[in-house]
């Protein structure tokens, strides 16, 4: 059985349409469709999307699909980049140097054109690999740092990026809320009550008294 895995994650956004879970579908059936010795095999997707590519232990389709690989059932692993496996470097190169291998499986990138069954004892593609590995480890770090320094922007802006908390209410305009005076006035009731020495118990005992 040949092992088909796609992964998308939120953080790519609109400008990874070319990621896309669809995108992948279609890119690893017409590769597979495409080559004489992959097509009498049967195949299998695998799909984690909404998913970071920094973390393999909170991926539950690459999980089922690692585990199907260490039972002896998948031959050949085939992603559209290595990105889609993992961005941590270490456990990309890992993964496609070490693990997969030792188990017998067969690992393709189709869009870095790696093929462990001719290029696994190639030192040169073995220190490309490598590089390939350190520059998707450095790209979810620059993701996250930029998604980070955007949501800090838009909170020093004043917009809502979450539910719109007690004591305000939806405000006009988009992602904004507004004071709303009627819970504003528990808001400030409980602030006065933790401010005379009260913890959350004995001022919830209060609220409900009132």
């Amino acid at each position: 059985m040949i092992a088909l895995y796609c992964r998308l994650s939120v953080a790519d956004g609109p400008e990874g349409e070319s990621d896309s879970i669809a995108n992948q579908r279609m890119i690893l059936s017409d590769f597979v469709a495409s080559r004489d010795d992959l097509g009498d095999e049967g195949h299998l997707f695998f799909v984690d999307d909404g998913i970071s590519g920094t973390h393999a232990e909170n991926r539950p389709a690459l999980q089922r699909m690692l585990g199907m690989c260490r039972e002896g059932l998948i031959s050949a692993v085939i992603v559209k980049d290595l990105s889609r496996l993992s961005r941590d470097g270490l456990y990309c190169v890992g993964l496609v140097e070490d693990e997969l291998p030792s188990l017998g499986v067969r690992v393709i990138s189709v869009t870095d054109g790696y093929d462990s069954k001719f290029d696994g004892k190639s030192p040169s593609a073995s220190t490309e690999l490598g590089f390939r590995a350190i520059m998707n480890a450095w790209y979810s770090k620059d993701l996250s740092r930029k998604v980070t320094q955007s949501i800090e922007s838009e909170r020093a802006g004043g917009t809502n990026l979450n539910t719109v908390p007690f004591g305000y209410r939806k405000g006009r305009g988009e992602r904004t809320c507004e004071v709303d005076e009627e819970g504003a006035a528990v808001v400030r009731r409980i602030f006065g009550l933790a401010c005379e020495g009260l913890d959350q118990a004995r001022i919830a005992a209060v609220l409900n008294g009132e």
